[in-house]
């Protein structure tokens, strides 16, 4: 679900970025 959705992976990468 979230490597099918490239848009999700840069908010992961924001969101884990804290």
């Amino acid at each position: 679900m979230i490597e099918a959705n490239p848009g999700i992976r840069f908010f992961l990468v924001i969101t884990q970025s804290t």
